[in-house]
């Protein structure tokens, strides 16, 4: 809830913007003080004369407060753009275009002495005493300074630089400094979890597939990778380069190798046909539905079905979808429908029902995500008007390795006891993500925590 307060004509100085302070002070009931930005940091953009035979670093800022990057390194006779201004480490560094879009960061050690532009401004700080440029940095990247940033920011374009000697007006509250650094240290704390948790996730991707090789005694034989290689005529099963640069000869298998025509059936239907009998409104599943492997049921779309032909189009369940066109990130999507409701599908997925004697439709599934079978998947999909597309006579082709349905299941409890700790990891990023928030915005908002 907003604080009401009365703002004074003559506190508006010369710009007719009340919203800049009533942004600033109806949001805080801590009893920190508030002190001018010019109070606390001085501009110090030192022009830098180039030396012609010299390389020269600069860097730029990624909006939405994502670091600091390099731009490009170049020798000073071919940087056009002049003056070029020198940065040093921990000083603040400023777009003025970019700054309502938090493009703003402090410059780490490794950054000292590289070179900006005009567009940008780098602050010292007058006194280390009082401000923690941590500090400082994470109070502006918070959501709810955004718009005191807008308001600073002018011109009627929607590149709207910010002007600096009013970004130097600007107030701010200044806890003492064993209160910024507690403030900066709590923020470190949890987005260091938050940063471990994503790095386990990512190891535990890796896990499935090193399980997975281990798991099928699947052994890789370390080549060096040839840049020029001859393929035997007689050996091409298709005219394509690409389709040939993946050889099983290479790997050693401990089980039986089965082409998926042996352990599939293909049944794909279209629904772009017409018909003048009745339809019924009925769900239907999409590419867009099929998230991390599994299909996601709360964004489903509907569409008119004939109903004399809804036996051909419904799935049942241990159906899997294979997405068969896309980017070649995409093309190779695939799901198992698990439900007992009527859902249909969309043109784009082929439908196939495995043969549960010899394949669970799990397991199936799992071979297509692991990296070793996405490596068939791209030597026999093409590339049609910038997407890959793949259908369902080359999928036939596909080689499968295939285990007693005992060790297919064993394999499964494996990687389900992955996904459960991804999938508790993921929560506990997120529920740190709210935390986080919550905690940093108490502390300086309502002073919490402290």
């Amino acid at each position: 809830m907003f604080n009401s307060f009365l703002l004074e004509y003559e506190k508006l100085e010369n710009r007719w913007d009340p919203k800049a302070y009533a942004f600033l002070r109806a949001f805080w009931t801590t009893n920190f003080e508030f002190v001018k930005i010019g109070k606390l940091l001085k501009n110090n953009r030192e022009n830098l004369p180039l030396i012609e035979d010299k390389f020269y670093k600069q860097i730029t800022i990624k909006i939405y407060h994502k670091w600091v990057i390099l731009r490009w390194e170049q020798k000073g006779k071919d940087i056009k753009t002049r003056p070029q201004f020198k940065v040093k480490s921990w000083q603040f560094i400023l777009s003025k275009i970019d700054a309502k879009d938090w493009a703003f960061w402090v410059i780490p050690d490794f950054l000292d002495w590289w070179i900006i532009t005009w567009s940008f401004v780098s602050f010292d700080i007058k006194n280390p005493k009082i401000l923690n440029i941590d500090y400082f940095d994470l109070l502006l990247s918070q959501d709810f300074f955004l718009n005191i940033l807008k308001s600073k920011s002018v011109w009627t374009t929607w590149r709207k630089p910010i002007m600096i000697d009013e970004f130097l007006d600007l107030e701010i509250p200044l806890p003492s400094l064993d209160i910024q650094e507690k403030i900066v240290k709590t923020y470190n704390d949890i987005k260091n979890e938050i940063e471990k948790l994503e790095n386990e996730n990512q190891n535990l991707d890796k896990d499935v597939d090193n399980y997975l090789m281990k798991e099928l005694w699947i052994e890789i034989e370390k080549k060096e990778k040839k840049k020029f290689f001859c393929v035997v005529y007689e050996d091409l099963e298709r005219w394509s380069v690409d389709s040939n640069s993946f050889n099983f000869k290479d790997l050693e298998w401990n089980y039986k190798l089965e082409k998926v025509w042996n352990v599939l059936n293909f049944t794909q239907y279209w629904l772009s046909e017409t018909s003048n009998t009745e339809w019924i409104w009925i769900p239907f599943l999409r590419m867009n539905n099929i998230i991390n492997w599994e299909f996601d049921y709360s964004n489903i779309k509907y569409f008119d079905l004939d109903i004399n032909r809804k036996k051909n189009y419904l799935l049942e369940r241990w159906d899997v979808l294979f997405n068969r066109t896309n980017s070649k990130e995409l093309v190779w999507k695939c799901a198992v429908f698990n439900e007992t409701w009527n859902y249909t599908f969309a043109s784009y997925l082929i439908k196939v029902k495995v043969d549960e004697k010899l394949i669970l439709p799990n397991y199936f599934t799992l071979l297509l995500n692991s990296k070793l079978w996405r490596k068939q998947i791209d030597s026999i999909s093409r590339q049609i008007t910038g997407q890959v597309n793949i259908n369902a006579e080359e999928l036939k082709n596909f080689i499968i390795q295939l285990p007693p349905l005992e060790i297919q299941k064993q394999i499964l409890n494996w990687i389900n006891m992955i996904k459960n700790k991804n999938k508790l990891n993921q929560e506990r990023i997120e529920k740190l993500k709210v935390d986080l928030d919550e905690k940093i915005k108490g502390m300086i908002l309502e002073g919490k925590y402290l």
